[in-house]
């Protein structure tokens, strides 16, 4: 008779308890079964995600070891035969060359622009935005995290694509006091979106803890 090691035999409760996770538990018992059922789970989540987290490690270092000498003869080929290449453009003036193992071309280098580093970096998108305002690029967003802060629930926005709804969220209007009368009405931000808990079992969530 086969011996059964200890692992063995977890693999065997964990299946039972797993044949249990088509409904919701009876009581307490069946809901710390599947808890149990859970951390088994996540412990081999957890092995499994170690085991190739340390092959990734060990072909990442194998790749590089075996790649690097590699990459080193294929510039120094590379720059063998462009230096060849533009002997022979600067002699005949020939500017590409077609071989059954490849192509070779001569091309003009073109001009590069990039911002002087030893400048600070302000003064000059000040200046080039005085000289032309469309040499300045600006990136803007609006500030989530403020407009969060401020804002109430307004009225429900019905058509609101059921794709980019959250999970036991309903999409309204965001309302904000307004800065010409911050103690008038509420006004709508617009282009924005506040994602509400729905009422009920469906707004709340469970957390599942497995020890």
């Amino acid at each position: 008779m086969t011996d059964v090691t200890i692992e063995e035999r977890l693999d065997d409760w964990l299946e039972s308890a797993l044949r249990d996770l088509g409904e919701e538990p009876r009581d307490l018992d069946h809901a710390a079964r599947l808890l149990g059922a859970l951390r088994g789970v996540q412990r081999r989540r957890s092995q499994v995600e170690q085991l190739v987290a340390r092959r990734i490690s060990e072909l990442t270092t194998f790749r590089d070891r075996e790649v690097a000498p590699l990459i080193e003869r294929a510039e120094h080929l590379e720059a063998l035969i462009a230096s060849w290449a533009l002997a022979q453009n600067e002699e005949t003036g020939r500017k590409t060359w077609k071989v059954p193992e490849g192509v070779i071309g001569v091309r003009p280098r073109r001009p590069r622009l990039d911002v002087d580093h030893t400048l600070d970096r302000d003064m000059v998108v000040g200046l080039v935005r005085g000289l032309r305002h469309d040499y300045v690029r600006v990136e803007e967003d609006v500030d989530r995290a403020a407009v969060k802060a401020d804002a109430e629930p307004g009225a429900l926005i019905p058509d609101y694509r059921p794709d980019l709804i959250p999970d036991g969220y309903e999409p309204r209007e965001a309302l904000v006091p307004s800065l010409r009368d911050p103690a008038g009405p509420l006004v709508v931000v617009p282009g924005v979106v506040l994602f509400v808990p729905k009422l009920g079992r469906a707004g709340k969530t469970a957390k599942v803890t497995a020890s």
